[in-house]
């Protein structure tokens, strides 16, 4: 990451994305598993939302060097990155949490 950093751009820019991004990565888990998939927090959806989050930083951060690159500055850079990639990353995460239908029993429990 310093190496990318450091040949793409400003390092400042990196260290509040980052640091905004593991922020946001904890309340993100917290309310995806209850509110989004209807799912309780378990070491199987954690293990898969940490795997997806990981992807998901690397594509924000492709987006966010490639929209400055384009000229864009890092504001709009930033915003415009993190919604294309939150957008990206829902897909993913969907296989990772699955909402149990009601009334419904558990397929480990049959």
């Amino acid at each position: 990451m310093a190496i990318f950093t450091l040949a793409i751009g400003d390092p400042q820019v990196s260290l509040s994305f980052t640091i905004g991004f593991v922020l946001e990565m904890v309340t993100n888990y917290i309310l995806q598993s209850y509110y989004v998939f209807m799912s309780k927090p378990n070491l199987k959806n954690a293990g898969g939302f940490l795997c997806a989050r990981a992807f998901n930083y690397v594509l924000q951060m492709a987006f966010l060097w490639l929209i400055m690159w384009m000229g864009l500055d890092e504001y709009w850079s930033g915003i415009i990155s993190i919604n294309l990639a939150g957008i990206i990353n829902y897909f993913v995460l969907r296989k990772f949490f699955k909402k149990q239908k009601p009334n419904t029993p558990n397929h480990e429990d049959l």
